[in-house]
């Protein structure tokens, strides 16, 4: 079974964020940013190939709190638009946990191995 990296999807997702400066798309991706980036600080080993990943998960963690700075210093609106965008990242969030990943865990007993050779024990 090939590797299976959410990481990269949702990097794209967040550049295409970004690029738009739609505050609501943007803080979408904050809980999966945080989830994932800052999770995957403390899932991934520190050393050998998985160095590369943890400046990926470094960066996501940054572009969290950036598009969160960014949009409360957009004033009230950027408020709103906070709350909004955090809802929707965190059904998004809990679609990939309650629906995706059980799907992926059942489905390739492989991808168990594929994560104990990664490091996360």
């Amino acid at each position: 079974m090939a590797g299976v990296n959410i990481c990269s999807p949702i990097q794209y997702l967040t550049i295409i964020a970004l690029l738009t400066d739609r505050k609501v798309f943007m803080n979408a991706t904050v809980p999966l940013l945080m989830y994932f980036g800052f999770g995957g600080l403390f899932r991934f080993s520190w050393s050998g190939y998985m160095l590369q990943a943890q400046i990926n998960h470094l960066i996501m963690t940054i572009t969290a709190i950036y598009v969160v700075f960014v949009t409360i210093k957009s004033g009230r609106e950027g408020t709103r638009k906070l709350a909004l965008g955090l809802g929707v990242g965190v059904l998004m969030l809990m679609v990939l946990m309650f629906y995706v990943y059980p799907q992926v865990y059942f489905n390739n007993p492989q991808f168990l191995q594929l994560l104990v050779e990664m490091g996360w024990e």
